[in-house]
């Protein structure tokens, strides 16, 4: 599995944005439009377009990062057989694996000016013996 600390470091940081009361998730899903998350078609849209449309109406930037990473994990699905896929491919498709969650996450954040680093992991699959 690649990428797979990227993927806890970002869950990580919502989770901790999540603490104060203001921003629990109970909140934060109220402020969210939900079809910001789920009705717009992805098909061949960059990362720029894509994070410009999840952001539009928002200034706050706890709310842009929570927007984000719950677009990321209410878009993709994981599927092992994506595993050489490419970045476009993946939101196209709307699957992927550790790797494409940590890279898509990375961008859309660097895109908003956020700290983001995608830190390289690869763990051995040791179920095959």
């Amino acid at each position: 599995m690649y990428k797979i600390m990227t993927i806890i470091f970002c869950i990580f940081n919502l989770f901790i944005f999540s603490q104060e009361s203001r921003y629990s998730d109970k909140y934060l899903d109220s402020l969210i439009d939900k079809n910001l998350l789920f009705k717009k078609n992805y098909l061949n849209k960059s990362i720029k377009e894509i994070a410009e449309h999840l952001t539009i109406n928002e200034v706050n930037p706890k709310l842009q990062y929570s927007v984000i990473a719950k677009w990321l994990v209410n878009h993709l699905n994981y599927d092992k057989n994506f595993q050489n896929s490419t970045i476009q491919n993946s939101i196209n498709s709307k699957k992927g694996v550790c790797h494409h969650y940590s890279v898509i996450m990375d961008s859309l954040a660097k895109y908003h000016n956020f700290n983001s680093y995608d830190i390289g992991v690869y763990l051995k699959d040791i179920s095959n013996g």
